[in-house]
């Protein structure tokens, strides 16, 4: 393959690559979004969790959280802009920018993306990282890479989901 043949090939690839990341992040995705670190809640619990991460006074957050056992630390939320997507926990948040991913369906998107996480024991930490999040029936499933629990070090592919904040 001639010189002039790669290097117009490569300009291609760089080219589609450069489109891709930035494209905007489908509308249906777009919006915040609480969970928990793991495991299911109800609608009640969602509420609740949404009025904790995302109420505007606090009469709306104690009208929420009314009769509803719900600890502070155990929300997960998830506010997933254009181009951008930012999690927060208790004591713990990360940005996702610089995102290069690929639109698998209307409910399935996945790729790399520069993350910037800040955790008070261990301060700021700038890393890549992989992401993936899907759709169905209004929840919000998001698989991410995390150590493993088993105290190997190793890094595993983990699942959490979320529902819309209205």
């Amino acid at each position: 393959m001639s010189l002039t043949l790669k290097s117009v090939l490569t300009a291609g690839l760089l080219l589609l690559g450069f489109q891709a990341a930035a494209q905007d992040i489908p509308q249906a995705f777009q919006g915040k979004w609480a969970g928990h670190y793991e495991g299911k809640v109800s609608p009640k619990h969602i509420r609740a969790l949404c009025a904790m991460g995302y109420a505007a006074n606090e009469k709306e957050r104690n009208a929420a959280v009314d009769n509803v056992d719900v600890s502070e630390d155990s929300g997960f939320y998830i506010e997933i802009g254009k181009k951008s997507i930012e999690l927060n926990g208790w004591e713990w948040g990360a940005k996702y920018t610089k995102l290069n991913y690929r639109i698998y369906s209307p409910d399935k998107i996945a790729g790399t993306a520069r993350v910037r996480e800040e955790e008070p024991e261990q301060g700021t930490q700038i890393y890549n990282d992989n992401f993936e999040f899907s759709l169905n029936r209004g929840v919000l499933t998001q698989r991410f890479r995390d150590f493993s629990t088993d105290g190997s070090g190793k890094k595993v592919w983990q699942t959490r989901t979320l529902m819309r904040c209205k």
